[in-house]
């Protein structure tokens, strides 16, 4: 018997960091996502095979777990232990959850690039939590935290205004589809932030309520913007309030050379994706400093 399971990978358009602290963003699902597909084997003995394959249908990760979910061998020990871990906890969510007698064979199969960004964890936690009957949040925070709105737009396949009320995760699923969409494209780094470095460098930051209400108010007039200017405006705001909590410079003001429209990091800044507005001949200037992966607004996000 086998049985399929999918989530989306996503980006976080606005309040990048503030999210973790109860301000509103803006997360869009992307248009490619991981699938899980799971095989249960009645005939074999109760062992879980994992196999993971890449965007290219390369096999990149190997692991054989016991019934106690302990490696029995991987070829990767530091993907294994981290995987291994997603699974108990679980089944320390849903006791039934792998209480099988039966073999079972898991196939991850992705669809984007995994040096992307776009979240090849995070959707595979949210297909687990889908096979395991829990919920996606729970799991995530059980031993991995972080803001959670990436396995909740994960999940939901469309865009959210997502916000964390009293530590849970709220999400209004919303409207993105901009009538400048052909001005917005998505320009890779080639670089690489660590989100969880990120995250626990931030916690020492202290942030204002005003601020949070600011970010707040900023994504959801995003979401209703209907000319370009404004988009930007709003954009430029945003990150202007950021770089003064974070003591950090915007994207704009590191690619001040560009002169086709407005460069924002997304997530944690500095790494994988950036949005960008312009025409598509004002790429160039991102070609021509070697960020050559650069995606369309439509091909990149599930509307």
């Amino acid at each position: 018997m086998s049985t399929a399971y999918y989530a989306c990978g996503k980006l976080l358009i606005t309040g990048e960091y503030l999210v973790l602290r109860g301000a509103r963003g803006l997360a869009l699902p992307t248009s490619k996502g991981q699938h899980l597909t799971v095989h249960s084997h009645s005939d074999q003995e109760a062992f879980l095979e994992w196999r993971s394959v890449d965007e290219s249908g390369k096999i990149w990760f190997e692991a054989r777990f016991d019934p106690a979910l302990n490696i029995l061998g991987s070829t990767d020990r530091i993907i294994a232990d981290r995987l291994g871990r997603i699974l108990h906890s679980a089944r320390d969510l849903n006791p039934a959850f792998l209480s099988h007698t039966e073999g079972v064979h898991v196939q991850t199969d992705l669809e984007f690039d995994r040096s992307w960004g776009l979240g090849s964890s995070s959707s595979l936690i949210a297909s687990i939590a889908q096979w395991a009957e829990v919920d996606s949040y729970d799991l995530l925070q059980s031993g991995f935290g972080g803001s959670g709105y990436d396995v909740m737009v994960a999940l939901a396949r469309t865009p959210i205004l997502y916000q964390l009320e009293e530590s849970r995760p709220k999400v209004d699923k919303v409207v993105f589809d901009p009538p400048f969409h052909e001005s917005l494209w998505f320009v890779h780094t080639g670089k690489k932030e660590d989100s969880r470095q990120a995250i626990q460098e931030f916690s020492d930051i202290s942030v204002s309520q005003r601020d949070i209400e600011h970010i707040s108010t900023l994504s959801s007039e995003l979401v209703d913007t209907t000319d370009l200017d404004s988009f930007i405006r709003i954009l430029r705001e945003h990150d202007l309030l950021l770089s003064r909590i974070l003591a950090r410079p915007t994207a704009m003001e590191e690619h001040s050379t560009y002169s086709g429209g407005y460069v924002k990091y997304l997530g944690a800044w500095g790494g994988d994706f950036m949005l960008v507005t312009g025409a598509e001949n004002d790429l160039d200037h991102f070609r021509s400093i070697g960020m050559d992966t650069i995606v369309p607004f439509k091909e990149m996000i599930r509307l």
